[in-house]
């Protein structure tokens, strides 16, 4: 019943998984982080999902999805790397204290954290770094295009951002901008 979530708007509100801080986490945290993210952005909705099993359909689904986008976005396949989502009515079924659903929330993120480390690992950290340098030679071309530093790389653009914004912190786009931005600074004040 809706009496289970709580009186008022702002109890709902604290229901709501924070899908940014999920990403956020999964694209730069660490297995150690874990348990620092869980008790700031997932505590109260596992344990209201200890109450309610509409709560606890709602995390897991949740979570499930924002792990297997970012799986999707990396090039993966999520049904391989987090097997959990092949069946979760089964999963849920099978979840009945708190420690259980931080456990399983748990081995969800490391799977997804692992295949992340493992690409990033690899010599496609040395090639985006190359890219980057040509980027740092050509970015006064006005017709460089990520589809171009990416065909550099050897990789679709979907993969070679994520994997920029990985390495470096910000997007290519962003990354490209600022460069521009800088040099027409220098232009502004050392030219006429």
């Amino acid at each position: 019943t809706m009496s289970d979530l709580g009186n008022g708007h702002n109890s709902v509100e604290k229901l709501k998984l924070d899908q940014t801080a999920v990403e956020h986490y999964l694209k730069g945290g660490a297995n150690k982080d874990f348990d620092a993210f869980y008790d700031t952005y997932l505590q109260p909705l596992a344990q209201a999902a200890t109450h309610s099993y509409l709560v606890k359909h709602y995390l897991f689904v949740d979570i499930i999805l924002t792990t297997a986008e970012f799986i999707s976005e990396l090039e993966g396949d999520p049904g391989q790397i987090i097997p959990e989502i092949q069946n979760i009515e089964e999963l849920l079924a099978s979840i009945k204290t708190i420690d259980q659903i931080k456990d399983t929330i748990k081995k969800i993120f490391f799977q997804a954290l692992a295949y992340r480390n493992n690409l990033t690992s690899h010599e496609r950290v040395r090639n985006i770094h190359q890219v980057k340098s040509y980027i740092d030679t050509q970015f006064t071309n006005p017709d460089l295009s990520l589809n171009e530093v990416a065909a550099k790389a050897s990789l679709t653009p979907s993969y070679f951002s994520a994997i920029f914004r990985y390495e470096f912190g910000e997007s290519f786009k962003d990354y490209l901008t600022r460069l521009r931005i800088e040099r027409a600074k220098e232009l502004l004040l050392t030219t006429n």
